[in-house]
């Protein structure tokens, strides 16, 4: 799930990065957040975003919405949401602007990534 795949990474981080992963995975408000380019503060909005979200394009809307073209918070929520939702939640007039090879590129990107993830996911619960 979402949540176990979160703690694991944010106890990691924050194992070997100390007190900025601390902030970064620490749950927070989103007046809390930044708009600021600083990239602690950019993941700790796009995790905001990830955690409250309920689908893939209402929770990238909202991240563009707080950060505009400020920051990277909107790049990092699409392909956080994108591996949790799943190609097959998005409807096909979402993707009417890609064309087949880039549908092709990117669904072999995200298998790749899956199979990266679900290896360092053994890795840190055996």
């Amino acid at each position: 799930t979402w949540e176990s795949a979160r703690n694991i990474v944010g106890k990691k981080a924050i194992d070997e990065g100390g007190e900025t992963f601390r902030l970064v995975f620490s749950a927070c408000k989103k007046e809390d957040l930044s708009k600021g380019g600083h990239a602690p503060q950019v993941l700790q909005a796009a995790l905001y975003f990830i955690d409250n979200g309920k689908d893939f394009c209402s929770t990238v809307e909202q991240s563009i919405s707080f950060a505009t073209s400020s920051n990277f918070c909107p790049v990092l929520v699409g392909s956080i949401a994108g591996a949790l939702y799943g190609a097959s939640n998005l409807k096909e007039t979402e993707m009417t602007h890609l064309n087949e090879d880039l549908i092709k590129r990117l669904s072999t990107a995200a298998t790749m990534l899956a199979e990266t993830w679900n290896q360092i996911c053994l890795l840190y619960t055996s």
